[in-house]
């Protein structure tokens, strides 16, 4: 496949669905908002790297390259279809994870209680998925399906630093799940007013603490972003505890909507 001439070939469909999601028309010759930048890099900077780093599997090669060490929460073990998972060598507590997109996660609290053939049938289905298609993230293609198992670990807080041409700028402390919002703040922690999305809208009225583990986090994801014009390095702390999350290069697709002129700002932090 001439990957180059593929990914040309997908931007009808990226400017059709950026219109169906965003109600915004896109100009690829002439982008400014981070969203509209999004959808640029989509086309003309998915690489092969992006999609070894992307995969939830391959990543945590990518952190032992870079970093002499694996960060990520450890794999219990990796499958190709559900027929192979062995569900009796498997502790009581577990996340199961599809590795070639976002939102394939199954937490499992307790496996005596789990309904395995519909668990199997579920994942199933993700593995039919070729997520790439859904949004035009076309470095999600190449990704080998598969299945993966990690411990579950309660109380994780989620910290996402956004690195704009390998440079961390600020993070966002992630509370969709548990209260609606997402707060972004600067790296000494002073809130980022300006910048909110209209799925999960920040609050200002609640501030989070400053991550006891933000000084690491942003030399780490600094080694991590070096050879990206953007990347969200995902982070997860429990105690003194840090695990490399995800590595994400097209948040929300490129389709949030920002409150106010966000989107215009974070996009002139973000040189192509």
């Amino acid at each position: 496949m001439d990957w180059a001439k593929f990914c040309v070939s997908k931007i009808p469909d990226l400017i059709n669905k950026y219109k169906t999601n965003t109600g915004r028309e896109i100009n690829l010759s002439s982008v400014r908002t981070f969203t509209d930048k999004i959808q640029w890099l989509k086309i003309y900077d998915s690489t092969y790297m992006k999609t070894f780093v992307a995969d939830k599997v391959t990543v945590h090669k990518f952190y032992k390259q870079i970093l002499g060490k694996d960060i990520g929460i450890p794999l219990i073990a990796v499958y190709n279809n559900p027929s192979q998972i062995e569900w009796d060598s498997l502790p009581p507590k577990i996340m199961i994870k599809c590795n070639h997109g976002s939102g394939y996660n199954i937490s499992v609290t307790d496996k005596s209680q789990a309904t395995i053939h519909r668990v199997s049938d579920l994942l199933g289905r993700w593995l039919q998925d070729d997520y790439s298609e859904f949004f035009c993230e076309l470095h999600y293609k190449l990704i080998p399906r598969k299945i993966l198992v990690e411990p579950y670990i309660d109380g994780l807080v989620d910290t996402k630093i956004f690195c704009f041409n390998g440079t961390p700028k600020f993070y966002q402390i992630d509370k969709h799940l548990t209260e609606s919002r997402m707060n972004f703040y600067d790296l000494n922690g002073t809130p980022v007013r300006w910048l909110s999305n209209t799925t999960y809208p920040a609050n200002y009225s609640i501030l989070d603490p400053k991550p006891n583990k933000l000084n690491e986090m942003c030399s780490i994801a600094t080694k991590l972003a070096r050879q990206f014009k953007f990347v969200r390095v995902d982070f997860y702390t429990v105690g003194n505890t840090l695990y490399g999350g995800e590595l994400t290069f097209t948040p929300g697709a490129g389709n949030q909507k920002y409150i106010g002129d966000g989107d215009r700002r974070l996009g002139d932090l973000l040189a192509l």
